[in-house]
């Protein structure tokens, strides 16, 4: 079995960058909200899922 490419990985339709998204999203706006309520949610989530991609893709 072989590592898959960078294109490669792209090409599978986005599955793991949108579940990691998605992830990221979820931790991030619970952490969020835990300490500034909705907008600490809002932005918790858009930077939680920046950074679970940004994980994902390393």
């Amino acid at each position: 079995m072989r590592d898959l490419t960078f294109e490669e990985i792209e090409m599978v339709g986005g599955e793991g960058v949108g579940t990691a998204f998605l992830t990221g999203a979820g931790a991030g706006g619970f952490a969020g909200a835990l300490i500034a309520n909705a907008p600490g949610a809002a932005i918790g989530a858009l930077a939680g899922g920046i950074i679970g991609v940004g994980l994902y893709l390393l």
